[in-house]
């Protein structure tokens, strides 16, 4: 009896061992969450507090580089009497893109708000060009590791659906296009698809040798508040505009997806009240699948134009004209609903 009263004791002794034990690496536990908790909590004050410091900073700041914004009625003036469509690269599915024939077409269909695409050569030449036309002409090399001279006899036709009925299309120089533009009353808006130095610094001096015309034809379009305030700070008068990339395609990763949204969140509001207005940017192109009435709203409360990219179908151009009232960039003038009325009325 005596060796089982001593088993049982040491049984018991080692339950309470294991026990106390557990309850201790338990407390530990919970110690090391609290203090974790109270780290990031104080190191959040910290980030918050110094955050609100930088903004303030920021906004002191902006007030000694910011750049006189274009009026807003100036801005509107531009686009009130010619409808809400803007065709993109000239109507690529209707006309061979950044074609003489494309501007002339949109011309034709009463859109005289043309948006085309801007890079560069290896040589240093501005092209109205954009990749996807020399790929299509099974031309892979990037536009500024090719040669002008390699490129200007290309048929841009060769390489549409509908290319034989506009005949030779070749490859316009920004130089040439603003010839074309000099006595109509046209708006282009050019978007740089390059940010290179040597590119900018070719603008400048092509702004500078077709200016006050070129400030008042052209829009510059591009991704980059930075380029932007750089042209803007030496040309006032140069009406600017940022192209905001979707993020339609991370939506199959869930979580990549989720974050990009909060940050994409933050980007808009600080493009939207403290870079927008330091740069000067008079319009802003947003995709269709991040758009709504209160951005439309957000936008022109800071004396933004938002323009909605890309807009194709009969019913989607209805909804932007007649619900949101939004002006919209169109690959095809064919499927303007106006067009389509009157012709199921004749």
């Amino acid at each position: 009896m005596d060796d089982l009263t001593e088993n049982a004791l040491a049984i018991s002794d080692d339950e309470d061992i294991r026990l106390t034990m557990v309850f201790g690496f338990i407390l530990t536990l919970v110690s090391i969450f609290c203090n974790t908790l109270w780290f990031l909590s104080h190191f959040a004050i910290f980030l918050i507090h110094y955050f609100i410091v930088l903004l303030i900073l920021l906004c002191v700041v902006s007030k000694f580089i910011k750049l006189n914004s274009i009026s807003f009625e100036s801005i509107q003036k531009v686009f009130i009497p010619n409808g809400y469509p803007l065709s993109y690269l000239g109507s690529v599915f209707d006309v061979p893109e950044n074609s003489k024939a494309s501007f002339e077409y949109s011309c034709s269909h009463n859109c005289p708000r043309i948006f085309f695409s801007l890079d560069m050569t290896e040589c240093g030449q501005l092209v109205v060009l954009d990749k996807q036309t020399l790929e299509k002409a099974n031309i892979h090399t990037p536009i500024n590791k090719t040669k002008f001279d390699e490129i200007k006899n290309l048929n841009i036709s060769d390489s549409h659906p509908l290319g034989k009925q506009f005949g030779y299309q070749k490859i316009l120089t920004l130089d040439a296009l603003l010839k074309i533009l000099e006595p109509l009353n046209v708006v282009v808006i050019l978007n740089a698809t390059r940010t290179g130095s040597s590119f900018i610094e070719k603008l400048k001096q092509t702004i500078s040798t077709h200016d006050p015309m070129f400030t008042k034809k052209i829009i510059f379009c591009c991704r980059s508040p930075i380029v932007v305030y750089k042209l803007r700070k030496l040309f006032p008068n140069l009406m600017c505009a940022i192209w905001i990339d979707n993020l339609s395609s991370w939506r199959n990763n869930k979580r990549i997806f989720k974050l990009l949204t909060i940050l994409r969140s933050i980007h808009d509001v600080l493009l939207r009240n403290l870079i927008g207005p330091i740069i000067g940017i008079s319009l802003v192109f947003v995709h269709k699948d991040e758009f709504n009435t209160h951005i439309s709203e957000l936008w022109q409360n800071c004396g933004v134009i938002p323009i909605v990219y890309f807009v194709n179908s009969p019913s989607e151009k209805r909804y932007y004209q007649n619900v949101i009232k939004t002006r919209y960039l169109t690959s095809s003038l064919r499927s303007e609903p106006q067009i389509i009325f009157n012709n199921n009325k004749i």
